[in-house]
């Protein structure tokens, strides 16, 4: 969803300006582009509809790093004090992507699993 201001101010109508996350269009408007709309725009380029679509190598992957190479630490992008991948998935949900997205039973029931095992002191 790209977010429309109509101007009221008289702009040169003869050339269009683009600045960060501003455009200036030639019928004197202003479109603002949020980091959620150019997230959604490579989420549906390469039509993922869950979290499981960011798979560690694929192009959906590569393109989300290259978009958060700015933002991600950079011992996270060399996976030494972090896993990019992690980061991503992360920083998605803070964004609130899929964020209706269900669990399996199954994996329900293995992540209550990992946790007793965690509590016991097994992990």
């Amino acid at each position: 969803m790209v977010n429309v201001i109509r101007i009221l101010a008289t702009i040169n109508s003869d050339a269009s300006y683009v600045d960060s996350n501003i455009t200036w269009t030639n019928n004197n408007e202003m479109t603002l582009r949020f980091e959620t709309d150019e997230v959604k725009d490579i989420l549906d380029k390469h039509g993922a509809t869950s979290l499981d679509d960011i798979v560690y190598g694929e192009p959906l992957f590569d393109e989300l790093m290259d978009y958060f190479a700015d933002e991600m630490p950079y011992g996270v992008q060399k996976a030494r004090t972090g896993m990019p991948d992690e980061w991503i998935v992360e920083h998605l949900d803070y964004l609130g992507f899929f964020k209706d997205e269900e669990i399996s039973e199954e994996e329900q029931e293995r992540a209550n699993h990992i946790a007793k095992s965690q509590d016991r002191g097994e992990m």
